[in-house]
This record gives structure tokens, sequence and C-alpha cells, in this order.
């Protein structure tokens, strides 16, 4: 697991330091960040992601053009026009990062013949 930042530089820590204190602080014992400044969809690719959570669908339809990871758009109900936009990519909706892990951890890896992602995929309705 990655957490990708895209967080501007701020006084201080450098912005990996800041967001790492962050998740921690979170519950995430050690969290692996990383702080890119262009496409996350190219750091999906480079990474070879399966799936990536992200809270905005720019980034999530990003995800969709520069990679062939899979997008999770957590939306909390308050931004119609982001899940509309979501829809039309087929990129799943969640209303919670911890829906996300809870649909993700559900899926693992039980069945030979059938692939994580495919698992997850039907399971969100998109495959």
């Amino acid at each position: 697991m990655f957490f990708i930042t895209q967080r501007p530089a701020t006084a201080g820590h450098p912005v990996q330091r800041q967001t790492h204190r962050w998740l921690v602080e979170q519950g995430f014992e050690s969290p692996s960040v990383l702080a890119v400044h262009g496409s996350r969809g190219r750091a999906a690719l480079a990474l070879d992601l399966d799936f990536l959570i992200d809270d905005l669908p720019r980034n999530c339809v990003d995800v969709v053009y520069d990679s062939h990871c899979r997008p999770l758009l957590v939306s909390r109900g308050d931004d119609p026009d982001g899940e509309e936009t979501a829809k039309r990519f087929k990129i799943a909706v969640v209303r919670s990062v911890s829906e996300a892990l809870d649909l993700l951890s559900a899926n693992a890896p039980t069945v030979p013949d059938e692939t994580f992602s495919a698992r997850v995929l039907k399971r969100l309705g998109l495959g």
C-alpha cells in the first residue's frame, strides 16, 4: 500500500514527512508516502498499482487515462457532478476510505482462477 500525495510544500518539514506523521496519527503504523508533482495516473502506472483510492474526481480520471489502475472515488455525497463524472468513466464510488479498504480486503485472493481485480470489479458492478 502506498499513500500518494500532491500536497504543496508548506513551512516546516517536507510534505512527505508531514503526511507520514498525519497517517501515523490516523492509525497507519508504517505508511509508505510518495509525494508527486505530476500525474497520479503516471505514478500508478510506474508502481503497477491495481487500485487507487482518491477523493477528487479529476485525480480518478487522470488514473483512468494514464494507467491500467482502477480508481475508487471517495465521495461523501456532496459532489453530484463529480459522482456523475465518475460514472461516465466507470469509476467506482464509495462513501469513505474505510468502505474502500473494506471492499478491497474482503476481496483478497481466495479463488485461484479469479483475479483480485476481477473480484473487486464484480463486487462494484463494473466487471
